[in-house]
């Protein structure tokens, strides 16, 4: 925080009360990082830490598909593209008539 007082931010009272409710909630570690990277750029708003815990937060956690459960019907359909056209059977109405 000393780097916050350098830059002339103001109520460091309620900035520091608002980390240590952060660290409360996402835990020392991760407001440690944050602090250091509001003091890298310069950020130190109402709000910025949080910001920056968020958007960390957010880079550290993915998620996968299980590719044997998905509902998505792939993309065999797009290798046809650009390839000719089968011809279609011809079938005329007596033809039909005469399965029937």
């Amino acid at each position: 925080m000393l780097e916050a007082a350098a830059a002339g931010t103001t109520r460091m009272n309620v900035k520091m009360a608002d980390a240590v409710a952060l660290a409360k909630i996402s835990g020392l570690t991760a407001v440690d990082e944050a602090l250091g990277e509001a003091a890298t750029y310069g950020r130190f708003a109402t709000g910025d830490l949080a910001s920056i815990l968020g958007s960390n937060s957010s880079r550290t956690l993915t998620h996968r598909a299980d590719e044997g459960q998905s509902l998505a019907q792939g993309t065999a359909g797009w290798a046809a593209i650009g390839r000719p056209i089968a011809p279609m059977l011809d079938v005329s109405a007596d033809d039909l008539e005469e399965s029937a």
